[in-house]
């Protein structure tokens, strides 16, 4: 797990500062750098030593043969296997590294290689032969790739701040990205970032870039539904699901330095501890947790029952207001844009804590929810819909679903199902809770049109679940994922981002994802032997909540600073009088509950301007 930067000069002559570049992501790789210059590129690298610790891992990496080149951020959780096959193929090895093999297989597959590898990467591999820089991001997007391309020269990195280090003049928001984020809660639209020139690799793409200029493709995409997996008995989807949850699990367990896992207490990364523990027993295992003692959702009874049962070494750490503006300003500074969630400040204090403890990869849960209709309410409608479909074709079969799917409305889910029937009630929603009316009227004409879609699936939930998977939530969870990780200097690792389990788990029948009032239904019975009832059999969902509200009300200092600076007031993108009057409602229990994300959004974008956009080098 690294930092990447480099350079293409499209035109002859043009260079940029590529110290600067990996000096300013620094914290991604604290373990080793290193450059490598030839023609027309410049290619850096930070690293941050998990397989092969030895110099013999160092990058940029050379192949034996001298013609390409890479710099690799990620890991390939399969290179073992790849290995023994290329090396029957009569490639030689020379390190323990996953980025040789990735030298050899593209030597041998060419671009290829790409549907061979499991795992999350992003590299750029310079071709002396083709006079080619071939680029790639791994089928979901875990890890990122930005770009820019002006005046003769392609530029990339890890973060924006890696290329905005070589590049300062590029300090400019992309106000359109900013507002299509705050009217439809889309981080990253499309290829975009929140900086106007800077783009993304989008997800399971690749960028070929030549003196003739870039080409971007797509190398994979969602695949169709697979009728021989839905016809299975339900027996056999869930010995399926479980084998290849369990193999997920154990490819990710692959490291030379020590693994743990970030543990909520919720059924997913519970399920993930209660799988490394069936397949490693005897190993040592540590987990990190996030407590809020005295609220309603507290989830210590969980995480002390799982820590207990399966002999962890437990870790739970408290956020306290009072670290609220120092961990805000360093935080909008590694995102690269406002704050997501407030689930990532106290993620940030469990990673700081697994660091200082020398645990520097780690478990977890991302990505279940997104392939198992795990937000119950949201995705109720969409499996209503879908239940109401088939019943209409198999009403014998599906008759007792469909009166447990609506034994099971409730107000959230009407309200859900209302927006989800008529879209447009999403506006007057946001209306009638006022915070719309924060941002400018010039400012909310930016946005355009809600993002298009492409319709994936005929089954309504499957369609749903692969637009959160690729496009409105997951992407945005990943992005904070990562840049929280990297700027602690840990690896994340996602058995539930195995593609052939994210694949497997979109051509199951709805009740295998949500049978009445249960969610993940195959998840549930696969770990049926591995993980205690008592996480296994909770019935909703807490979600990773955070006392967001009481932490803004109790820091005055960090309010004044931002929703109630003068700079605030003249960006022409808030209305500081409707802001100031929403601010006295933050106190309030319940009007504040609802105001505080996005209080939590609209403090982070100034913060953001301030650290990352008016500040200069």
């Amino acid at each position: 797990m690294c930092g990447i930067a480099g350079y293409f000069s499209i035109s002859p002559g043009r260079k940029l500062d590529l110290e600067a570049m990996i000096s300013a992501q620094a914290h991604r790789g604290p373990d080793d750098s290193g450059t490598y210059f030839a023609g027309p590129i410049g290619l850096g690298h930070r690293r941050l030593s998990i397989l092969d610790l030895s110099p013999l891992g160092h990058q940029p990496m050379v192949s034996s043969d001298g013609r390409l080149v890479i710099v690799f951020n990620g890991e390939i959780f399969n290179y073992l296997e790849l290995r023994t096959e290329l090396a029957a193929l009569g490639h030689r090895f020379h390190t323990g590294s996953d980025t040789e093999v990735i030298l050899a297989g593209y030597s041998q597959w060419g671009h290829d290689c790409l549907h061979r590898f499991n795992g999350m990467w992003a590299f750029a591999l310079w071709d002396a032969a083709e006079g080619e820089l071939f680029c790639s991001r791994d089928r979901f997007g875990v890890k990122p790739f930005c770009y820019l391309e002006r005046d003769g020269i392609f530029a990339f990195a890890s973060e924006p701040k890696g290329i905005l280090a070589a590049m300062p003049e590029e300090r400019v928001p992309d106000l359109e990205n900013l507002g299509r984020y705050f009217t439809y809660g889309i981080v990253h639209d499309r290829d975009r970032t929140f900086y106007r020139n800077i783009r993304q690799l989008p997800a399971g793409h690749i960028l070929r870039v030549s003196r003739s200029g870039t080409k971007c493709a797509r190398y994979w995409d969602y695949p169709r539904a697979d009728p021989t997996i839905a016809s299975a008995s339900a027996a056999a989807m869930t010995e399926r699901f479980r084998e290849l949850f369990l193999d997920a699990v154990r490819l990710r367990a692959r490291s030379d330095v020590e693994v743990g896992t970030t543990l909520s207490g919720g059924l997913d990364s519970s399920a993930i501890v209660a799988a490394f523990r069936h397949l490693f027993p005897e190993q040592a295992h540590r987990s990190y947790s996030a407590v809020f003692h005295g609220k309603s959702y507290d989830e210590t009874r969980y995480i002390d029952a799982v820590t207990d049962h399966y002999h962890l070494i437990g870790h739970k750490i408290e956020q306290h207001a009072g670290e609220l503006q120092a961990d805000m300003v360093r935080l909008v500074r590694h995102m690269d844009g406002p704050l997501i969630s407030p689930a990532i400040i106290p993620l940030d204090r469990v990673l700081r804590r697994a660091r200082a403890d020398g645990v520097t990869v780690l478990y977890d849960g991302q990505g279940a929810d997104e392939i198992l209709a795990g937000y119950d309410n949201q995705f109720y409608p969409p499996q209503l819909h879908s239940l109401l479909r088939d019943f209409w074709r198999h009403p014998a079969q599906k008759s007792i679903a469909v009166a447990r799917a609506l034994a099971g409305m409730n107000l959230t889910r009407a309200q859900w199902l209302a927006r989800y029937v008529a879209p447009s009630i999403h506006k007057p929603y946001r209306w009638a809770i006022s915070t719309h009316q924060a941002l400018t009227p010039e400012f909310r004409a930016t946005s355009g049109p809600p993002p298009a879609w492409r319709t994936h699936y005929a089954d309504p939930l499957d369609d749903s679940l692969c637009r959160a998977h690729s496009q409105s939530i997951l992407p945005a969870l990943l992005h904070y994922g990562d840049a929280v990780s990297m700027a602690n200097s840990v690896e994340y690792r996602l058995p539930f981002m195995d593609y052939r389990l994210v694949e497997f788990s979109f051509s199951l029948p709805v009740e295998q994802k949500v049978d009445g009032r249960w969610t993940k239904t195959i998840l549930r019975n696969a770990t049926q032997e591995m993980l205690i009832d008592e996480v296994r059999c909770r019935r909703w969902k807490n979600g990773f909540s955070t006392p967001i509200r009481e932490w803004l009300v109790q820091s005055p200092a960090l309010i004044e600073r931002t929703v109630l600076a003068q700079s605030f007031a003249h960006r022409g993108i808030f209305d500081a009088k409707v802001v100031r009057k929403l601010l006295t409602h933050l106190s309030d229990p319940v009007k504040g509950s609802r105001l505080a994300n996005h209080f939590l959004r609209w403090v982070t974008t100034e913060l953001w301007f301030q650290e990352c956009i008016d500040a200069r080098p």
